[in-house]
């Protein structure tokens, strides 16, 4: 038993001398590859040809190579490969070839490598293929073509790749993907067609892919976003960045039930029905920034249970429905920066317990109050800055705050708009006192307490509407009935004064004259 231990010891300590082995000839100048000039030793488990000024790699230059798993030859100026180039490497499982000259890919220069699992063939300038340049390759795990001149794939090209879980074919010029390319694919997770020219896409072309997890076509010709890939009930990554969709269907994604991530970044999106996300209960991530997007219904976002990070960024927002987070309790970024809030509503994040990082820059926001958050919540990041932020006794709740359970991030970017002498200065260079957040005088926290949040704005819905009141009479109208903000409009001869009540959503009209006020 001990003869036996040692043996396999010993046959064990071999295999790792073996493996250690690499034949490394990376930028040493060499042109041309033959046997009389390279001469790799047999027991060879790793070939490093990179960064050389190789432009063949003929079909004789290698030798019998039992042990050998790794050809690195990226980084040449490869035009050509022969016939059966690695015929003699019959254990080969990673190939690379990148960022050379090739330009054609003819049947047969992969011959042999059956136990091939990686092939790389990025950054290159490929404009063919034969249909059978991947036959035998039934091992093959990983193929990468990005960043080459592919136009055209016929249908046949991947049928031999049986073995296959992720394609990347993206930063090419394919405008059409036959129905029947992937068939047969049973292992395939991820299909990355990113920046190509397609316009749409057969609609069974996903079919019969028990294993797919990933799609991306982000940056090409999509109207709409494809049935192929909506029809999917186990996809669960989805990626459609830069196309141009425009308005989506109530029902797009009503079978994708074990969506995680969903990305929209820049699709000409103008409307988002209220119902479009209601079956997306395990989504975990939704990008729908640098829209069109305008309005948001209350419910948009309900049954979305899982979410937890929602990017609204650079949309065309002005306002925020109160309930529209509600019910998110795993939500913990949310980006809403680039917008064009002028303000947000008293308890609009307060559902929030997980909510630890929150954009909000570069909207029109003039204050913020203390009660849009859970006062239990810690944020462990806000971003206020390039906001017209009036700094008065209304953001003493800040200041105080960014001490003990918000970190503010730059800060010395959040300049105050008003009111005198703080015009102008940065956040950081204020403190409690240039607020006043000790005013005891009733006039002065009325004074202080509003701010100006639209201009020449009506506002209508549930509200009281009282005549030749002045404006801080206007203000204790609006406290004495738990307000929300009033509207104000000053006159010599008849003074208006329209008082917004509190737990109901207003409704905005433009009329000059009127200012709408909104607490701290």
């Amino acid at each position: 038993m001990e003869k036996k231990a040692l043996y396999i010891s010993i046959i064990f300590s071999l295999i790792i001398t073996i493996n250690a082995v690499t034949f490394d000839k990376k930028a040493e100048g060499i042109f041309n590859l033959t046997a009389e000039n390279i001469l790799i030793p047999n027991d060879t488990t790793k070939i490093i040809l990179s960064e050389n000024h190789i432009t063949v790699i003929p079909s004789d230059f290698l030798p019998f190579l039992h042990y050998t798993e790794e050809i690195n030859l990226d980084k040449n100026d490869i035009s050509e490969i022969g016939h059966q180039a690695f015929i003699n490497v019959p254990n080969l499982i990673t190939l690379r070839l990148k960022y050379n000259n090739l330009q054609e890919l003819s049947g047969g220069i992969f011959a042999g490598l059956y136990k091939l699992e990686l092939l790389e063939l990025g950054y290159n300038a490929i404009r063919s293929m034969d249909y059978n340049v991947f036959e035998n390759l039934t091992s093959l795990l990983n193929l990468n073509m990005d960043h080459n001149e592919i136009s055209y794939l016929d249908d046949r090209l991947l049928s031999p790749l049986i073995s296959i879980k992720y394609l990347g074919f993206s930063y090419n010029k394919i405008q059409n993907i036959s129905g029947k390319l992937f068939h047969g694919l049973f292992e395939l997770q991820n299909v990355f067609f990113k920046r190509n020219l397609i316009e749409d896409l057969e609609i069974s072309t996903f079919d019969n892919l028990p294993t797919l997890t990933a799609i991306s076509f982000w940056a090409n010709k999509l109207k709409s976003i494809p049935q192929a890939i909506t029809r999917s009930t186990i996809v669960t990554y989805i990626h459609l960045h830069s196309n141009n969709f425009g308005p989506l269907e109530a029902n797009t994604f009503s079978n994708m039930t074990q969506l995680k991530g969903l990305y929209l970044t820049g699709c000409n999106i103008q409307n988002i029905s209220e119902s479009l996300f209601n079956n997306l209960v395990n989504l975990h991530s939704l990008q729908v920034n640098n829209n069109n997007i305008k309005f948001l219904f209350p419910r948009t976002f309900s049954n979305m249970i899982s979410l937890s990070s929602l990017n609204l960024g650079t949309n065309m927002h002005e306002y925020l429905p109160r309930s529209l987070f509600q019910g998110l309790h795993n939500l913990n970024t949310i980006f809403l920066g680039s917008n064009h809030l002028q303000w947000i509503e008293p308890h609009t994040f307060a559902s929030l317990p997980s909510l630890s990082r929150l954009f909000l820059k570069n909207n029109e926001l003039k204050t913020l109050s203390e009660s849009v958050f859970d006062p239990s919540v810690h944020l462990g990041e806000l971003r206020l800055y390039s906001n017209p932020l009036v700094c008065n006794i209304s953001l003493c709740w800040l200041w105080e705050a960014q001490h003990t359970r918000i970190t503010l991030e730059d800060v010395n970017d959040m300049i105050c708009s008003g009111p005198n002498p703080l015009t102008g200065c940065a956040w950081d260079e204020i403190n409690k006192e240039d607020l006043k957040c000790n005013a005891t005088n009733l006039d002065d926290k009325l004074r202080i307490r509003w701010n100006i949040v639209m201009v020449n704005t009506k506002v209508s819905g549930n509200v009281i509407k009282f005549d030749n009141l002045s404006y801080l009479n206007c203000a204790r109208k609006c406290l004495e009935h738990n307000c929300h903000g009033f509207a104000y409009k000053k006159s010599l001869g008849n003074p208006e004064c329209i008082v917004q009540l509190s737990k109901c959503y207003p409704v905005f009209a433009t009329e000059p004259g009127f200012m709408y006020y909104m607490q701290g």
